[in-house]
C-alpha cells in the first residue's frame, strides 16, 4: 500500500506542474496586452515556497487524516454517501476554509502560518505555489469540526483537494469579475482585491471557492474605490523561501518578549 506521503507528494507535483502550464499561459496573455505580470525572481521565490509547503504537506497528510478519522469515528450521525451529501459537504468545507481563512487574519499566530501567502508584490498564478510551511495547520481545527458533524472521512479526502484545485484560478490576472457567476463564485477580480495592501481592501474577500460567504457576513467589496497594489503593507518582501516562513514567526516572537504570552491570540 502507498503511504499518505507518497500519494500527497505525487498529487501536489502533479498540481504543480498544471499550475506552471497556466502561468506560462498567463503570462503570455500578459505580454500580448503588452503588460509584465511575473518577474523571474518572485516566481522562483514563490515556487520555492511551493516546494517547501509540498513537503510539510506530505509529512502531515497521515497524521492530519488520522486525527480526523478518529474524531469523525466518534461522531453521533454520519452522513450518508449519497449525491445531495456531497454537494453540501463542498459547500461545508468551503465554508469551513471561509471561516479559517478570516481567523487567520485575526489571529497573530495563524497569521504568522499565512503570511507568506500575502508577501508577494506581484498577483498572478505563481501565487499558488507561495504557501506557508505550516499553512495546513491553520484550516486543520476547523475541519475536525466537519468530522463531529458527521462528514466521512473518504468523502473528506476526496472533496478536500477537490474544493483547494478550485482555488488556483482565483489567483489569475485573468479574466475578471465573471459577470453574473461573480455573484457566487470567488472571481480573481474579488481574490485579487483581498491580496491589496490597501487598507481600504483589508479584511476582505476571504472566500475560496464561493463569494457568497463575504456577502452573507458582510466582508464582501469589489474593490473598486482604490486600484490595488499587491504585498503586505509596510513590510519587506522576503524572497528567500525560508526567511518567507520565519520572518512572521520571528516577528511574533519579538511581540510576544514586547507585550506577553497573549500577543498570540490578541492583536
Amino acid at each position: 500500500m502507498i503511504s499518505p506521503f507518497w500519494i500527497t507528494l505525487a498529487t501536489s507535483t502533479g498540481l504543480g506542474f498544471v499550475v506552471l502550464g497556466l502561468l506560462a499561459w498567463e503570462v503570455r496573455v500578459a505580454r500580448r496586452r503588452g503588460r509584465t505580470i511575473a518577474t523571474s525572481r518572485w516566481t522562483w521565490s514563490n515556487v520555492g515556497c511551493g516546494a517547501l509547503r509540498t513537503l510539510s504537506i506530505a509529512l502531515l497528510q497521515g497524521t492530519l487524516v488520522g486525527v480526523y478519522m478518529l474524531v469523525a469515528s466518534h461522531a453521533p450521525v454520519v452522513w450518508p454517501m449519497v449525491w445531495w451529501a456531497w454537494i453540501l459537504g463542498f459547500l461545508a468545507i468551503d465554508l469551513a476554509e471561509y471561516v479559517s481563512h478570516r481567523v487567520s487574519h485575526a489571529v497573530p499566530i495563524m497569521w504568522a502560518m499565512h503570511a507568506v501567502h500575502h508577501q508577494s508584490p506581484e498577483y498572478n498564478l505563481s501565487l499558488n505555489f507561495r504557501l506557508g510551511v505550516l499553512g495546513p495547520l491553520t484550516g486543520f481545527p476547523f475541519h475536525l469540526g466537519l468530522a463531529i458533524v458527521g462528514v466521512p472521512p473518504a468523502m473528506f479526502a476526496i472533496l478536500l483537494p477537490l474544493q483547494a484545485a478550485g482555488m488556483v484560478w482565483t489567483h489569475s490576472r485573468f479574466p475578471g469579475t465573471l459577470g453574473g457567476f461573480g455573484l457566487v463564485l470567488n472571481a480573481p477580480a474579488w481574490h485579487r482585491v483581498h491580496h491589496s495592501a490597501e487598507l481600504a481592501h483589508r479584511d476582505r474577500n476571504f472566500g475560496a471557492v464561493f463569494i457568497v460567504w463575504d456577502r452573507l457576513f458582510g466582508t464582501f467589496t469589489d474593490g473598486s474605490n482604490v486600484a490595488p497594489r499587491w504585498g503586505i503593507d509596510g513590510e519587506v518582501a522576503p524572497r528567500n523561501p525560508l526567511e518567507a516562513n520565519m520572518g512572521p514567526f520571528r516577528e511574533l516572537a519579538a511581540r510576544v518578549r514586547r507585550t506577553g504570552i497573549s500577543a498570540l491570540w490578541r492583536s
